[in-house]
């Protein structure tokens, strides 16, 4: 994690529980901010980085599981 300013929190990292960077790299989205492409997990990635056994992880894996449900409906 890098703060930034004491106030922005950027985690950086190679795996996220069970999901590797090279797993994670060919689902990634980007977004670009003043100039600076940022690449960042797609969803389906998103997703499987937050099984684990935290609660917190539980309830963004299921506001997520709703965000990709209501996608698929579309």
């Amino acid at each position: 994690m890098v703060k930034v300013a004491d106030e922005v929190e950027v985690d950086v990292s190679t795996h996220a529980w069970k999901v590797t960077y090279a797993e994670a790299i060919s689902s990634a989205l980007e977004s670009e901010v003043e100039g600076i492409k940022i690449p960042f997990l797609g969803l389906d990635s998103l997703i499987a980085s937050k099984e684990t056994d935290r609660k917190q992880d539980a309830l963004d894996r299921q506001r997520l599981l709703e965000v990709r449900r209501r996608a698929q409906s579309r």
